[in-house]
């Protein structure tokens, strides 16, 4: 890994709006915060201060 990443902004996945994919990719995501799985990849990345609590739908000024 060379450099590091600085912006803690808030990171989604694009989908096109309306998709019925959205809840599904929702739902895993929540998933892999729930088990801890999340947990792990923003550490591994040191990116714990950007990490969220919940994975909602079309956040919108949501609190880490």
């Amino acid at each position: 890994m060379v450099g590091s990443y600085t912006d803690l902004s808030y990171i989604g996945i694009a989908m096109p709006k309306g998709s019925d994919l959205a809840p599904a990719m929702q739902a895993a995501v929540q998933h892999l915060i729930d088990d801890g799985t999340y947990q792990k990849i923003v550490q591994r990345w040191g990116l714990e201060g950007g990490a969220i609590k919940q994975a909602p739908l079309n956040p919108t000024g949501m609190a880490r």
